[in-house]
């Protein structure tokens, strides 16, 4: 995990992911029946608000 940016050393910087999360839908109506309160991470990428961005890692 990083500390602080490498361009602007700021040191509130973010981690952007992405997560899958589990699900059941029904075909005939759309709706969702059952969903997962929790999920698997798949990706992440820190971010700066100068505009810098990691690269993107997954899992």
């Amino acid at each position: 995990m990083l500390k602080e940016c490498p361009v602007c050393k700021n040191k509130k910087i973010r981690e952007v992911g992405g997560e899958e999360i589990a699900y059941e839908r029904s075909v005939s109506t759309g709706k969702v029946l059952k969903r997962e309160k929790n999920g698997c991470i798949t990706w992440w990428k820190y971010t700066c608000k100068c505009g810098w961005e990691s690269e993107t890692y997954s899992d």
